[in-house]
């Protein structure tokens, strides 16, 4: 009867522990939001208010002051110096990122932790070779390989392309990077077998030092940022790509919704159909996926998991988008 009562609770607690995890919001151990919508203020509700040295400028929609342009030379944006900024593994970011330039030097995005002449805190940045990287360092001093382990992703990055890019690093060979809302795989490299340690510098969004030469500069614009001191899952990465997908409103004021979005197999339109003449998606590089003047039951299980955009040509002339998620 013990054993049985035993395997009951044992039972019910992984149900509920499962069910916990199932539905974790995206808002569990946020540290920081910055939406980028005209400032830098957070709003994750901590409080956590960026302190800007940067350009607002108009987003991928064209709308206004909206995103942060960074000059690839000095400008960024600081975050504020406070202990709970630098928490222990594991801890995932997330932005939606255009690169201006992809110089040799490497294009960093975000440290946790600016120090010079030290790795230290996590970092994320496209590297040499233009693939995204995440890496912590371990606060030895210098850059060497035995002061780092990081992560290559496998993507090779291009200009002028926007991507949303996610890390989650848990420990030295434990670590994942997301492109467009799909894991990227990559390769480990660095031989630290320390821990990740910080030093008493705030964190910085567009820059990270390095051993004995200038900062690393973000040549590009960054939008919708997020920092967590929890390992976020591939659920929590789809979740907000369909949030990005879901909350953006057409150029247009015609109401024309795509459905279901995000979709797995099949999309339809409702809405003002009458005024669609015919409608394209295309990858977030511009390259055309389909094209059709059908409007219900368009079979997209061909296409390939991640986000795009999906445009419709209107009877007079005008055009309406939005973003479109395949998972």
């Amino acid at each position: 009867m013990k054993n049985l009562l035993k395997t009951t609770i044992t039972l019910i607690s992984l149900s509920f522990f499962s069910f916990q995890a199932v539905t974790q919001s995206l808002s569990d151990s946020l540290l920081i939001h910055y939406t980028f919508d005209g400032n830098a203020e957070d709003q994750s509700g901590n409080g956590y208010d960026g302190i800007v040295n940067a350009t607002l400028t108009q987003d991928q929609f064209g709308n206004p002051n909206s995103v942060y342009s960074f000059n690839g030379t000095s400008e960024f944006i600081d975050l504020p110096n406070v202990p709970e900024l630098k928490p222990e593994l594991p801890i995932s970011y997330s932005a939606w990122v255009k690169f201006n330039s992809l110089p040799s030097t490497g294009n960093v995005l975000f440290t946790n932790n600016f120090a010079q002449n030290n790795h230290s805190g996590v970092w994320m940045q496209a590297s040499s070779n233009k693939s995204l990287t995440i890496a912590y360092g371990s606060g030895l001093g210098g850059s060497g390989a035995n002061n780092i382990r990081l992560k290559r992703g496998n993507t090779t990055l291009q200009t002028g392309i926007w991507y949303h890019v996610a890390g989650v690093i848990r420990g030295a060979t434990d670590m994942d990077l997301y492109i467009n809302c799909v894991n990227d795989g990559g390769t480990y490299a660095g031989s630290s077998n320390s821990p990740l340690e910080y030093t008493s510098d705030a964190g910085s969004i567009g820059r990270k030092d390095n051993d004995q030469v200038d900062p690393y500069y973000f040549d590009g614009e960054l939008d919708d940022f997020r920092y967590w001191n929890r390992a976020i899952s591939i659920d929590d990465v789809e979740r907000i790509c369909e949030r990005s997908a879901s909350t953006h409103e057409n150029s247009m004021e015609q109401n024309i919704v795509v459905y279901p979005n995000p979709a797995e197999t099949t999309i339809s339109f409702s809405g003002d159909t009458g005024l669609i003449q015919r409608f394209q998606i295309t990858d977030l590089s511009g390259r055309v996926i389909m094209t059709s003047s059908e409007l219900s039951n368009i079979d997209v299980s061909g296409v390939s998991k991640g986000v795009y955009y999906i445009q419709f040509t209107l009877k007079d002339g005008s055009f309406s988008s939005e973003k479109l998620m395949i998972k």
